[in-house]
């Protein structure tokens, strides 16, 4: 290429450009039913614009191309509402559900003959709370040192489906302490979950008497409830009391005695009576 070419080229590009400026703000959580506003202001730094697109997970959604006709074009996808007032800087999406999470791009092209490109991304997630605290089942009515606690949580039907956490006594048990067994999470349906985790471990002497133990379902740091129960530890069983088996076998003793002086009595009258009949 010529030199003289080449400077020019490069010093076109450094006139000319595209920049989105850190103004660009779109929400990273949103609830089911919200409203989201997606919005990317730029500016041009001597170029001309040639398109706006938005995208979600690489899938075009809206387009602006100020020489078309007509410039604006909304694509359809399942689940997601546009709003007639949306802009090109502002794409509105109204009534969103967890399907409408992911991954929006804004991408601002100018014109010839570089059409520079500048991308911003934002990642949103679409929270649905589940309705109902987490559930805690396997529970036995008591447990006695040696024993083995198996207990599993289950949450609700959330979206994203919710973390679980154990606590025993308030200390948090991981995953890596080789008590619990990894996250289950089953699918109700797109993007809706619930979580299922079971905790097993030893119970030891330290813990007579009982402990707590709780599970935490939470998603993300904008939704969390947990469920608490109480573990009944009974002590090592005791041996029988020594006065009660005392007590019991004086008892059967004195009973048999008892008797036996009777009938020693009897007999001897028996036998004075015969000796005087006799005599």
């Amino acid at each position: 290429m010529n030199p003289c070419k080449l400077s020019i080229l490069l010093y076109l590009q450094a006139c000319m450009g595209v920049q989105i400026l850190e103004d660009y703000s779109t929400p990273t959580v949103a609830y089911t039913g919200d409203t989201i506003n997606l919005s990317c202001s730029y500016t041009l730094q001597g170029d001309q614009l040639y398109s706006l697109k938005w995208y979600k997970d690489d899938r075009e959604i809206y387009r602006y191309i100020p020489n078309d006709s007509p410039p604006i074009t909304v694509f359809s996808m399942s689940g997601m509402m546009i709003s007639n007032n949306s802009k090109p800087t502002n794409v509105i999406l109204e009534n969103v559900d967890p399907s409408n999470s992911g991954n929006y791009k804004c991408e601002v092209s100018g014109g010839p003959p570089t059409f520079i490109t500048a991308v911003k991304n934002a990642i949103i997630t679409v929270v649905e709370e589940p309705l109902m605290p987490p559930r805690i089942y396997g529970v036995r009515p008591a447990y006695k040192p040696g024993d083995v606690l198996n207990i599993t949580c289950e949450s609700d039907l959330g979206s994203p489906p919710p973390d679980l956490i154990w606590r025993i006594e308030g200390h948090t048990i991981t995953v890596g302490s080789q008590k619990l067994e990894p996250i289950f999470q089953s699918y109700k349906g797109p993007f809706r979950g619930i979580s299922r985790e079971r905790l097993v471990t030893d119970i030891d002497k330290s813990l007579s008497g009982g402990f707590v133990v709780d599970c935490e379902a939470k998603i993300l740091d904008v939704y969390s409830q947990k469920t608490q129960v109480y573990i009944v530890v009974l002590g090592e069983k005791q041996p029988p009391q020594t006065f009660i088996s005392t007590e019991h076998n004086n008892f059967k003793s004195h009973g048999a005695k008892t008797k036996f002086g009777h009938f020693t009595a009897i007999f001897y009258a028996i036998f004075c009576l015969f000796f005087l009949v006799i005599v």
